[in-house]
């Protein structure tokens, strides 16, 4: 037999091939732009589309015979097991992943996974439905970003450059995922790479490698490092082991080393040496990061090179130590009267200006909008008086202006350069544009999500109604047969009548919930508030669930607090929200125990507490049980009733009134709900 999808019933053994079972949607799974699989429950290939089969390199015969560690990267196997059991587990619905998935050709390949039960209507399945999105092309977009960022961070908080180089290399060999880094200081005596600074993560150890690596030095075009010297550009190699055979590859291959990445470290004028990155997976050229390569090169290498020449007269040691030519924030220096004495080539980019034309003028009239020039001369001219500043040091949202007269939004940051003499300020800018879009965006797709949530509350609304016209129905009728209008009933079949009427009201009573919670989800309640005694009001609720108590056998006591206190609030919301509060303590509230109801004042507000000696809460459930369908006991074990609404409406009401319910509990000695609302002064 084979799995199949069967809309009812989910996956479920058939014998058909499980993609041609996928009915009606059979045509859409197989021909689907994303990746859809089937894992069994001992984590074999059932099934796969044609799309995850494009991806991973396999035919769909040779997918079937493989199982998930065949496919998953082995660094990411045991991460991915853990999660996926906890679904096997129905510990959750779902899961998503971001992991590497390991191809036919031994490549690699950064997946989203998202994975659920086939089948949530039998807790014994195992079988899971993957879903699996390439996220090749956006982690390689982010990857070169990500790096000059990272770096540009790093040389902005430097001390030293062996503090900064070693940052670097551990930086950015965790942000890529890379096993070993070097770096090849040049020796322009000798004119050789010599190892000065090595790193690899705390959980590997290529004890060969590193002492190879620290034992050697290469000549310009000798082993991986020379022949980035050699070239001064970023090289790529995606396997050591495959001829050209370096120095090191026979160290490499065996402790499991295979890509290389090496990034000359430089200025326009000066080479300082080789920064190198090693991977334990066979990777192809990724041309996005040896792109931005190259900036982080001579990114390192500015700060290099300022490092080396404090000597240089004031303006051009503030010059260098405020020019990130690659950084991809506009970056802008001014002296004290507002001039632009430096304009990197983001700012350039960003503004529409040349950097040779603006060198010398007012900042102000260039990138200022009109309408904030003279707070910005006043602010300049109170600082260099007093020392007071409002927003050097800062960091701000404004609109900045461009040589088109166009506005773009952006974060400003201005700092003081720390350096003696004459004052010179750098402004770093960010273009917002792109975040702003997103942002609007995500507000567009949060309004239809709560449209669609408004919709689907309307539903259950409808529905509701809908189905409480049969239920009173029954009881009307059962209560009519009770009272034997057609023909004498038996003992027996009274006790038959009363099941009925017992099932119809707890159906009812759940089908109320859900269309009060369909309510609250819809909008606002109409509130009635009004002030009236507490006391009156308790009196009301302990009258309404003293059978229950009775036939429970569960003692009932009340401590009375103020007679006098009263509570601001709809009464009729009000007492729901008590008596959801009670018949969630009689729920969970063994044969024999006892319930509480205390009333006090605190800081202005009225604090009721229900109290019970049931089965206690976890701490880590204190929130979650306010959830809309969610209860402590869950599964097909649980011996309570209930949808798990009660506490969700009753918090969304309390709220609505000004107030709140939260929940102190130990698990094995009861909880106590407290509902909080504004006292009636």
């Amino acid at each position: 037999m084979r799995h199949g999808w069967n809309p009812a019933n989910g996956w479920k053994s058939m014998a058909i091939d499980p993609i041609d079972a996928i009915s009606p949607l059979a045509g859409s799974v197989e021909k689907a732009r994303v990746g859809i699989g089937v894992l069994s429950g001992d984590d074999r290939w059932l099934d796969a589309n044609q799309r995850l089969c494009e991806l991973l390199g396999y035919s769909r015969e040779e997918l079937l015979n493989l199982e998930r560690v065949d496919t998953t990267h082995p660094g990411d196997v045991d991460a991915e097991w853990l999660e996926l059991e906890r679904v096997r587990r129905g510990e959750t619905g779902s899961t998503q992943l971001e992991e590497r998935y390991q191809l036919k050709n031994g490549n690699s390949v950064w997946v989203s996974v998202t994975a659920a039960r086939t089948r949530t209507d039998d807790p014994r399945a195992t079988e899971l439905l993957l879903v699996v999105q390439d996220l090749t092309t956006r982690r390689e977009s982010q990857r070169g970003l990500s790096v000059q960022h990272l770096v540009s961070q790093i040389i902005a908080e430097a001390k030293s450059p062996p503090e900064t180089l070693q940052t670097v290399l551990a930086e950015v060999g965790r942000t890529l995922r890379w096993s070993y880094a070097t770096y090849w200081a040049l020796d322009h005596t000798a004119n050789v790479l010599r190892p000065v600074r090595t790193w690899m993560p705390s959980d590997r150890v290529f004890v060969e490698f590193d002492r190879k690596t620290k034992g050697i030095v290469f000549g310009r075009g000798e082993g991986f490092p020379g022949r980035v010297l050699e070239s001064g550009h970023p090289n790529w190699e995606s396997d050591l082991a495959v001829p050209p055979v370096y120095p090191r590859s026979g160290e490499a291959s065996a402790e499991g080393l295979h890509s290389a990445f090496g990034i000359p470290v430089r200025t326009a004028d000066r080479f300082f040496g080789v920064l190198e990155f090693f991977a334990e997976d066979v990777l192809p050229p990724d041309q996005a990061l040896l792109n931005a390569a190259q900036g982080v090169g001579y990114q390192l290498g500015e700060f290099l090179e300022r490092a080396r020449a404090r000597e240089a007269e004031h303006e051009s040691e503030v010059r260098k130590a405020s020019i990130l030519d690659t950084a991809l924030d506009s970056i802008i220096t001014s002296d004290e009267t507002g001039r632009i004495t430096e304009f990197n080539a983001a700012a350039e980019v960003a503004f529409g200006y040349k950097k040779q034309d603006v060198i010398g003028r007012q900042m102000a009239d260039l990138i200022i909008p009109h309408r904030y020039r003279e707070r910005h001369r006043e602010g300049m001219k109170r600082y260099l008086a007093t020392g007071e500043a409002h927003v050097l040091g800062r960091r701000i949202e404004i609109e900045a202006l461009r040589a088109d007269g166009s506005e773009l939004p952006v974060e400003l940051a201005i700092v003081r350069v720390p350096l003696p003499g004459p004052a010179f300020f750098t402004a770093y800018i960010r273009d917002l544009t792109e975040r702003k879009r997103l942002e609007a965006d995500q507000a567009r797709l949060l309004k239809e999500s709560e449209e669609a949530n408004r919709a689907k509350s309307e539903f259950l609304a409808t529905m509701s109604h809908e189905l409480r016209t049969p239920l009173n129905a029954i009881s009307g009728y059962t209560e009519l047969l009770k009272m034997g209008l057609r023909g004498p009933v038996t003992e027996e079949q009274v006790a038959d009548l009363e099941r009925i009427n017992r099932s119809q009201s707890h159906l009812l009573g759940i089908i109320n919930d859900i269309l009060q919670f369909a309510k609250l989800e819809s909008g606002p309640l109409e509130m009635t508030v009004d002030e009236f005694l507490v006391e009156t009001a308790l009196d009301t609720a302990e009258e309404l669930v003293r059978p229950q108590l009775e036939a429970r056998k569960i003692s009932y006591a009340r401590l009375r607090g103020d007679k006098s206190a009263r509570v601001r609030a709809d009464s009729d919301r009000f007492q729901q929200i008590v008596l959801n509060l009670l018949s969630n303590a009689l729920k969970f509230t063994p044969e024999g125990g006892r319930i509480t109801v205390a009333w006090r004042i605190e800081q202005q507000r009225l604090l009721i507490d229900v109290a019970d000696t049931g089965i206690g809460i976890a701490v880590d459930q204190f929130e979650r049980i306010f959830d809309p369908f969610v209860q402590v006991q869950s599964g097909t074990t649980r011996t309570s009733e209930g949808v798990g609404l009660g506490l969700a409406i009753s918090r969304d009401m309390a709220r609505q009134m000004g107030g709140d319910v939260y929940v102190t509990s130990e698990l094995g000695n009861g909880s106590t709900f407290t509902l909080a609302l504004p006292q009636a002064l």
